[in-house]
């Protein structure tokens, strides 16, 4: 059974509009024809959610040996919440100084997005690769649950509920000087 005529066009239209999709969200990280990024906010959060990523990765690495030796003789689901919870509170706490420096608020958020799009690619990327490995997967989630969850709801929410507050604000502010420069 062929397609007609009206299906193959609604098909191909289905595909420009798919392609065109896909071009714009490229198009963003291209130059205009003055030089410069067109979308300055997807690179310069993608580059932030880098930086956040290595200020997570230290706070692990220079907590969880602490932690590990305070939480000795406690239960293994303290130990697991305290290696889990303590080095993402202190990396989102570092991270979220940054929200001082950042004249665009959008930066923030942003980059927690980049994170759990990174996260997400990792985990199904591992995922394929372990796919015959049921002991190597286990102990890869097991890894990935501790440390991974906790640093993007901790900052997610950090993140966005600074960015609304921010929304709340910023508009008042705004109409303040505003009125200000027309009087």
């Amino acid at each position: 059974m062929g397609f007609s005529g009206a299906d193959r066009l609604r098909q191909e239209a289905r595909s420009r509009e798919k392609a065109n999709r896909a071009n714009s969200f490229w198009d963003a990280f291209l130059m205009t024809e003055n030089g410069k990024v067109k979308s300055t906010l997807m690179i310069y959060s993608l580059f932030i959610s880098f930086l956040y990523l290595a200020v997570y990765f230290a706070a692990f690495i220079f907590l969880l040996e602490p932690l590990h030796g305070m939480t000795e003789n406690a239960s293994i689901m303290v130990v697991y919440l305290a290696e889990s919870l303590v080095p993402a509170i202190a990396g989102t706490v570092v991270c979220g100084l940054t929200w001082l420096l950042f004249p665009d608020k959008r930066l923030v958020p942003a980059a927690y997005v980049w994170l759990a799009l990174m996260a997400l690619t990792v985990l199904i990327t591992m995922m394929v690769l372990l796919e015959g490995e049921r002991e190597a997967r286990m102990l890869f989630l097991h890894f990935f649950a501790m440390a991974v969850p906790a640093p993007l709801i901790l900052g997610g929410i950090m993140s966005f509920f600074l960015y609304r507050r921010h929304l709340k604000t910023a508009p008042k502010a705004e109409k303040f000087l505003e009125r200000g420069v027309r009087e």
